[in-house]
């Protein structure tokens, strides 16, 4: 602000900026000499390259007349656009499926497995993500990721067993990975989504400068994917080493086809229900485990009635195979 209009540096520092008209007058009458007045003095009175006191004096009543004059130039509310990242137009959280280098995967290989050993340790480490970032939901989609890297592979093991046919099984491959795990998965993640923020929320009369507090979408989605991982190991894995015995007709086939399908059910929505327990601002966080008692009680109908869901899965699928 202390140079004039005529500055070098401030002509191509407000270039193609339009000024006031009273602005550019007074710029007009600032002489060109007042650049150099305040300039850095030279010494002349010291002799050795030293500042004498001439010049302390000379430099003082140098910057005493920058002081006057800088009050009488108007500041410019420069409007500079935002500077957008390139891609922005997705969220973060997109953008960084298809980056590996930004995905923690030991971290999540060891979420993994205490999805399947102890659950409730995974949604303790929520609680410090909350902490830290302020945010309930992953910011990482390196455990979507492998997930889905997991269904789409134990799907191609189903393929190779009961398929004879490639478009068969592009088409088995994709059902799986896009309907089955993540539009099914959307589904079931915003019906919990909506049921825990519309009628589990706590409402307290005695904190009623609190914070609004809501269940991101995001987390979720988190829950449903933790809670499928050990769904995907028994229902999609360990049902494949078992097939050959739970596809046979009998009663011992239905037992252990529908105790695998009652205990793996079970663990989803007892590990659903870890999840949103771990939320402090929810309430009956126990309409979660009304699935598993309806299932569990489901299950002794299920065998006297003869039903088998180990056939009944596989035949949507393989239904030229198994009839």
């Amino acid at each position: 602000a202390a140079f004039p209009l005529r500055s070098p540096r401030v002509g191509r520092a407000l270039r193609g900026v339009t000024l006031p008209r009273c602005f550019v007058a007074h710029a007009r009458r600032v002489p060109n000499p007042v650049v150099s007045d305040f300039t850095e003095p030279r010494a002349t009175t010291s002799g050795g390259g030293d500042r004498g006191p001439a010049d302390e004096i000379t430099y003082t009543r140098q910057t005493d007349s920058l002081a006057k004059l800088q009050p009488m130039v108007p500041t410019l509310p420069l409007k500079v656009p935002p500077q957008r990242y390139r891609g922005s137009g997705f969220p973060p959280y997109v953008r960084r499926l298809l980056k590996w280098r930004q995905m923690d995967l030991e971290y999540t290989a060891w979420q993994a497995w205490l999805m399947c050993v102890n659950p409730r340790l995974v949604y303790r480490h929520t609680t410090y993500r909350k902490q830290t970032k302020n945010r309930w939901a992953r910011d990482d989609p390196a455990f979507v990721v492998l997930t889905g890297l997991l269904v789409c592979f134990v799907t191609l093991l189903y393929c190779a067993f009961y398929s004879h046919a490639l478009a068969q099984t592009g088409y088995v491959t994709l059902c799986a990975v896009l309907v089955d795990y993540v539009t099914l998965g959307a589904l079931v993640a915003t019906a919990n989504w909506f049921l825990a923020n519309r009628f589990l929320r706590a409402r307290s009369a005695n904190h009623s400068h609190a914070v609004e507090q809501r269940v991101e979408w995001l987390f979720a989605f988190d829950i449903h994917v933790n809670a499928f991982f050990p769904t995907c190991i028994t229902l999609y894995l360990v049902q494949l080493v078992l097939s050959p015995l739970l596809l046979t007709t009998g009663l011992l086939p239905r037992i252990a086809s529908c105790a695998l399908y009652c205990g793996s059910l079970c663990y989803y929505h007892y590990c659903t229900f870890l999840g949103y327990a771990a939320l402090p601002f929810l309430d009956r966080t126990t309409v979660f485990l009304y699935p598993a008692y309806l299932t569990t009680a489901l299950t002794p109908i299920a065998i006297f009635a003869g039903f088998n869901p180990t056939r009944f899965v596989l035949s949507i699928y393989f239904h030229d195979i198994l009839g």
